[in-house]
């Protein structure tokens, strides 16, 4: 009985041993499943529920005047997200967002349940929209920061500055021409997670210089950009007309020192403004350019040889060309009776048809057609700009006898205004047609430069000869009896030319619809800047010499004021800093939190020692244009002075520096 009992004892204790071992050797065996076997997946699981890398958009660069004045920038901006599964109640948060964001209530309830993990409710608030979010304080509702494009000057330059999308990237303009060299580059910040969700960052460097994108100085000049665009503007609503463009450049450079166009848009608001209004019509529209192509005829005859500016033409009133009659017109020529006979000169000063087309008939279709290719007709100009387009100029060989004719005065061919403006540019800069630009340097984030645009030429279009031979032709359009007197400056001789050209019709033929065009330089002497005003559709008076010429004159004028000796580099041309001898100018570092203390109580903060970004947020919200100089990125100091009247304040100036900062 008892031999039994040990016996079964002795049983249990090594069952118990037995079940011990096996649970023992299943722990081992599960560690080392764990540790060993599955360790690298159980690694990523882990990284992926602890780290949370934000990928952070590099901070889109700057675009400057000539001069170093900021034309488009980048801000922060903020945006709000939804995660659905953590919202309790979606009906009275689809509700609350709707009247807080000014969206469509239904269709943000169906996007907040549609079962998704994450929702972008919307992008870039405004401060106010910001303000009654919060004020919500909802569940499930977050914050995202991002880059905003903002435009200072409004229209100002808006249709060769562009615009960018939602995404920061760029739509139209020099924005989407050179979107690579704008964008910074994106990095990974690296943060960890706690049990709660919240995010921990590991590094304080959230705004890297290094990671910022390049920035662009333009040949644009901003005060001469900005009296085009108000010239342009008062003359089209004087004259009823249906659009306008102007272009002002350089003729020994190419370089484009003012580009406007009617209808104008805000490229902060560019979603409300028709299709249309955001097209750069100086590069992309084509128009009969009419009598203005008289010089061109004149040029190509100078150019063969087969004639002289005081060569005689005898003109009638009518030429008859097979089946079809061109007219002279009685106002467009000298008192004398027809037939009358004027010299070459003469034939463009009084801008004479049939003296174009006799003069065209005796230097032949090959050699004017041959010119015009010279001159840059019929093909794109090279401007540093997308979307341009090269006109139209049949072969000769395709032209009728009719074609051949009505070419001489402009009927025919299709140009667009930066074509006539670099033609007309070739003549004034001795004969050198140059490739026009826009875009003089790009620097980097510190300023440094990376590229410059040198001025290139394309090719000799004209003998120097028969450039001043043209330049002395053009002035007498300006003078006592020629077509464009209106366009004279006083104390300054002017070469120019008139154009007045029927629009043509889709059905064939031509409308009672015209274009207005002037195109000139001034000094004839020294020729300092090329001018191309174009009106369409002005409406009672159409005839360029008393609609295009006197807006040529104005917009002239103030080109001729600009720096003779300024380059189109941003080293030379940006107004530099000019700190004090006995030290340098220092600005206190500041945080962005007292801003809008200051703002509300109605006076201008200090925005000493603030970087840009926040400076065009300020002046975002007074509604003001910003003056900003010097290459920096932190303001050293501003105009106003801080505690200025807000109610008071039209423009705020700041200097920036990089250096000074402490």
């Amino acid at each position: 009985m008892k031999n039994d009992r040990k016996r079964w004892v002795r049983r249990r204790l090594w069952l118990v041993l037995l079940l011990f071992g096996l649970a023992y050797l299943l722990v081992i065996g599960r560690a080392f499943q764990l540790q060993i076997v599955s360790a690298p997946t159980l690694k990523r699981i882990a990284r992926g529920q602890i780290e949370k890398p934000l990928i952070i958009a590099g901070t889109r660069g700057q675009i400057y005047d000539r001069r170093g004045r900021i034309l488009a920038g980048s801000k922060d901006a903020t945006s709000v997200f939804a995660r659905p599964g953590r919202i309790n109640d979606p009906r009275r948060a689809a509700r609350l967002l709707a009247r807080a964001l000014g969206l469509d209530r239904r269709r943000l309830l169906e996007t907040l349940g549609r079962g998704r993990r994450f929702v972008m409710i919307k992008r870039r608030l405004t401060a106010a929209e910001i303000a009654r979010v919060r004020q919500m304080k909802l569940p499930g509702i977050g914050w995202v920061g991002e880059q905003d494009r903002f435009y200072p000057n409004l229209t100002l330059a808006a249709h060769v500055l562009g615009f960018t999308g939602t995404d920061a990237r760029g739509l139209e303009g020099l924005e989407r021409r050179y979107d690579k060299v704008l964008q910074g580059q994106k990095r990974v910040v690296p943060a960890h997670r706690d049990a709660l969700g919240r995010t921990i960052w590991l590094s304080p460097h959230l705004d890297s210089v290094g990671h910022r994108g390049h920035n662009l100085v333009l040949t644009i000049d901003r005060d001469l950009q900005f009296k085009t665009q108000a010239l342009l503007r008062r003359a089209i609503e004087k004259h009823q007309a249906r659009a306008g463009q102007a272009v002002v450049v350089d003729p020994r450079t190419g370089a484009v020192l003012a580009l406007a166009v009617y209808p104008e848009f805000d490229p902060n608001a560019y979603q409300q403004s028709p299709t249309g209004h955001r097209r750069n019509r100086v590069v992309t529209d084509v128009f009969e350019p009419g009598s203005v192509f008289k010089i061109f005829v004149a040029a190509a005859a100078l150019q063969s040889g087969k004639v002289r500016a005081t060569d005689l033409f005898v003109v009638e009133k009518k030429l008859t060309i097979g089946p079809d009659v061109i007219h002279d017109h009685e106002t467009s020529a000298s008192r004398r009776p027809y037939p009358k006979r004027l010299t070459l000169a003469e034939i463009v000063k009084f801008s004479s048809n049939i003296g174009a087309v006799k003069v065209g008939q005796l230097v032949g279709p090959a050699a004017y057609h041959r010119l015009l290719r010279a001159l840059g007709f019929g093909r794109p100009t090279g401007l540093d700009f997308p979307g341009e387009v090269g006109g139209r100029l049949r072969p000769w060989r395709k032209w009728r006898p009719i074609e051949a004719a009505t070419m001489s005065y402009g009927h025919g061919v299709s140009v667009t205004a930066l074509q006539l403006a670099m033609a007309v540019a070739a003549i004034a800069n001795n004969g050198k047609l140059m490739r026009p630009y826009l875009v003089a340097e790009i620097t980097d984030a510190r300023g440094k430069t990376i590229q410059v645009n040198r001025p290139k030429v394309v090719r000799r279009a004209l003998s120097p000869e028969v450039a001043r031979t043209l330049t002395r032709i053009m002035t007498g359009v300006t003078t006592t009896g020629g077509t464009g007197v209106r366009a004279a400056i006083k104390g300054c001789r002017v070469a120019g030319k008139t154009g007045t050209a029927r629009k043509p019709d889709p059905a064939g033929g031509y409308r009672r619809a015209w274009i207005s065009t002037f195109v000139g330089f001034a000094p004839a002497d020294d020729p300092r800047a090329v001018a191309v005003v174009v009106l369409d559709e002005p409406q009672k008076r159409y005839y360029a010499s008393e609609v295009a010429a006197p807006l040529f004159r104005r917009i002239m004028s103030v080109a001729l004021k600009i720096r003779p000796q300024a380059k189109v580099t941003a080293r030379a041309d940006r107004v530099k800093p000019r700190p004090s001898p006995r030290a340098p100018v220092v600005a206190p570092p500041q945080q962005g939190a007292g801003l809008r203390t200051e703002l509300e109580q109605g006076r201008l903060p200090d925005l000493r020692g603030h970087p840009l970004r926040r400076v065009l947020r300020v002046a975002q919200r007074l509604r003001v244009p910003v003056t900003a100089v010097g290459p920096g990125g932190w303001v050293v100091r501003q105009r106003p002075e801080a505690g200025w009247p807000v109610r008071k304040t039209r423009r705020l100036w700041v200097q920036l520096s990089f250096e000074n900062r402490r």
